[in-house]
């Protein structure tokens, strides 16, 4: 559990950190961080998503819990 956390989701918000910081003690200007999120949403939260996505054991999944989670962004959406 600690590694799936420090591997998988502490270096995002690491990420995001940093950025505020940058920003916020100008360190970035507003033209070179909507450089740096455009390459961030487009070529590597892609790639860090099929890098996980390719280590996980599918017979884990709870079916019944990604069902509802799929129910429940539909009736979101749909509001």
């Amino acid at each position: 559990m600690l590694t799936t956390r420090t591997h998988s989701i502490l270096p995002i918000f690491a990420i995001l950190a940093l950025g505020f910081g940058m920003g916020r003690f100008g360190q970035a200007s507003e033209g070179e961080a909507r450089a740096a999120n455009r390459i961030a949403f487009v070529v590597m939260q892609p790639a860090l998503i099929l890098s996980l996505m390719a280590g996980v054991d599918f017979a884990d999944f709870d079916l019944t819990a990604l069902a509802i989670y799929a129910a429940l962004e539909v009736v979101v959406f749909t509001i």
